[in-house]
């Protein structure tokens, strides 16, 4: 069991006098005798004066390298007990952690030394790209019973801490198979109506709780993240956590969240807490290094750490830091398509949230098909990239703009199709220029005589103005613009 400590007002970041690298308890020694290589894949330890191994080695009693396999119980388990998290090689770079995947066959004092033996032709952009750690999101909600929301943002802040805490707590104690790591948190999305971001996190230490101020008022909205470099192990937590949140696991699971609240000394408006009801939401594992574009693969980016290696050499060309950023840069004819095929990519079980799609409610006429304004979520994505000039949240708004006439408005409202209105003959967004491939001229998107060059396909790319097109694309035709 353990005991959170919890802080409301989050303070400021300060600059940390902390090294990169977490310091030890034990002092350095002055060696008498110092391996320079302690074999299959094995470091020296400047703490402890020896060669500390991986799996299935252990250090010979004469010869101090890492040949032997008849290891002491628990050597790998305690290996790391009071030393420095090793580096090792992850998903194109290199990450520290005193939890070695069962894939690590070498470890290393310091990232520098890592990347210079795993990416010699490219230590320095190891070193400068982020580890293809992965984080392992489990979404559900708890709904609480006799709960009566505090009016006050910091008793509601502080029992959403509680709730975290609590949570957190049953999670760690009592699933069956879960070890929870250095780092395993959860955190609160939403508690009485309002976003928040509070986390209890789990350490060998403390547990540490932030929060960040805003109705289903009885709903309280959470996740737990885990963090590894093996997507399989994460996979397994998954399943643990799905299989013990059912049935009479799950039964005892809310059973002790409620009473671990009730114990902990809450706030009034948690004082008054009978029960709790568990809904499952989804379950995601992503990727935590830079984002690339996964040709050949799926039309979206990914950040799982298995770019190819030339974006690798040159990562400051290729590479993203957010998922928007790489869509808009590889995808931007379909920029929210690009982020709902990353969380298809992702989901392990569960459906794709709406707020992943910010047009998925919207309407959109659907000349196609139904030929009157529908919201279904399938609107082509020229219509998503400039949603705000194609669609509406109203279906009155919608059928006013693209099927204004009298029956045509009736029609579109009752949402039953008729002849309807056609397709415009000129698109309505600002940027309408493109290039005609076959000819070498920029036109526009639009049906008629020059420049019009019918409505563009949504692999086009659009501009402005045909100077933009010009410069942009045809740049050594000295006649694009009188053509």
């Amino acid at each position: 069991s353990f005991e959170p400590s919890i802080s409301i007002s989050p303070t400021p970041p300060e600059p940390s006098s902390k090294p990169s690298i977490p310091p030890s308890s034990r002092p350095s020694r002055d060696c008498p005798i110092v391996l320079d290589e302690c074999f299959n894949g094995g470091m020296w330890s400047i703490y402890t004066c020896e060669c500390l191994c991986v799996s299935p080695y252990c250090p010979n009693v004469v010869s101090g390298f890492c040949t032997d396999t008849s290891c002491p119980a628990n050597y790998h388990e305690t290996l790391f007990d009071d030393q420095p998290a090793p580096w090792f090689e992850a998903g194109s770079s290199c990450m520290a952690n005193k939890e070695l995947p069962s894939s690590v066959d070498a470890i290393y004092r310091s990232k520098e030394d890592c990347c210079a033996s795993e990416y010699p032709d490219n230590s320095g952009g190891c070193v400068a790209r982020p580890a293809g750690v992965a984080q392992l999101s489990f979404n559900g909600k708890l709904k609480m019973v006799g709960v009566t929301c505090p009016n006050r943002g910091s008793e509601r802040a502080a029992s959403a801490g509680t709730l975290a805490k609590s949570i957190l707590s049953v999670l760690c104690n009592q699933v069956s198979g879960l070890t929870c790591s250095e780092g395993d948190k959860i955190v609160v999305t939403k508690f009485c109506g309002v976003v928040y971001t509070i986390e209890a996190e789990h350490s060998s230490r403390r547990r540490r709780l932030t929060s960040v101020d805003d109705l289903e008022d009885d709903i309280v909205e959470f996740v737990f993240l885990s963090l590894g470099s093996d997507r399989d192990e994460l996979e397994g937590i998954a399943s643990l956590l799905s299989t013990y949140l059912q049935g009479s696991t799950l039964t005892s699971f809310l059973s002790a969240v409620v009473a671990d609240i009730l114990d902990s000394n809450p706030t009034p408006s948690l004082q008054s807490l009978t029960a709790l009801s568990y809904t499952a939401v989804n379950v995601f594992i992503i990727g935590l290094g830079l984002y690339y574009p996964a040709w050949g693969y799926l039309e979206t980016c990914l950040s799982d750490g298995n770019q190819e290696s030339y974006m690798n050499r040159d990562h400051g060309s290729w590479l993203y830091e957010s998922l928007d950023s790489c869509c808009q840069r590889y995808y931007g004819w379909d920029v929210v398509g690009c982020r709902l095929r990353n969380a298809e990519a992702t989901l392990i079980s569960g459906t794709v949230l709406s707020s992943v799609d910010p047009t998925d409610a919207l309407f959109f006429p659907d000349w196609e098909k139904t030929d009157t304004c529908i919201n279904d979520g399938t609107a082509p994505p020229y219509m998503k990239k400039q949603y705000d000039l194609w669609m509406y949240e109203s279906l009155a708004d919608c059928c006013k703009a693209y099927y204004g006439w009298k029956d045509g408005f009736v029609t579109c409202m009752s949402g039953k199709s008729s002849q309807g209105g056609n397709a415009p003959s000129r698109s309505p967004i600002t940027e309408s220029w493109y290039v005609d491939w076959q000819n070498f001229v920029c036109v526009e998107s639009c049906e008629g005589n020059s420049p019009c060059g019918g409505v563009h396909e949504e692999w086009d790319t659009l501009h402005e103005s045909k100077s933009q097109c010009c410069k942009v694309h045809l740049w050594w035709k000295e006649d694009c613009m009188r053509l």
